[in-house]
């Protein structure tokens, strides 16, 4: 990395730092991304951008509402302010990928909980298998298969039934 990178990464890291007193708390992302009044406009922002306007004639906001939800996602630390339009930050970017994960697992739970109905029962190949064929997104996908055990409260479960 040249010396002007740096220069110019540093400049902007203590710009950054200075504009945040205060780290941002997982409680303020998660009021900001699960309340579906936030979201929405979070969303529209990730896909298309966040041009005042557009935001407020697509949903239908009164200015106060959209004024109300882009403090949020500003605080939060999702959004950016850039010559007057609203974009994800580089956290913003990770938290949306993540939240479009989390939706895609939504759809899939009666696959997970017919997983979990064979864990304990099958070979790590043949669950491995199963796993596969039922699970379409890849990264959900690697996490099952990096698990060891899909739900520790089963085996809780079975030890105290067994201690009575």
């Amino acid at each position: 990395m040249s010396n002007s990178c740096i220069s110019l990464l540093y400049t902007n890291l203590s710009k950054y730092c200075a504009n945040d007193s205060q780290m941002v708390s997982e409680t303020q992302v998660i009021n900001a991304l699960f309340q579906e009044k936030f979201f929405v406009v979070f969303d529209l922002i990730a896909v298309e951008g966040g041009d005042r306007k557009r935001i407020i004639n697509s949903l239908g906001l009164t200015p106060k509402q959209y004024h109300s939800r882009i403090s949020a996602l500003r605080k939060s630390g999702l959004v950016e302010k850039i010559n007057e339009k609203y974009f994800l930050t580089s956290f913003g970017k990770v938290v949306h990928e993540a939240r479009q994960l989390i939706e895609s697992a939504i759809k899939d739970y009666w696959k997970f909980k017919a997983i979990d109905a064979i864990w304990f029962e099958l070979p790590k190949k043949e669950r491995n298998k199963i796993i596969d064929s039922l699970i379409v997104n890849e990264d959900i996908r690697e996490l099952l298969f990096r698990s060891t055990s899909p739900v520790i409260a089963k085996q809780n479960q079975q030890e105290s039934i067994g201690s009575i």
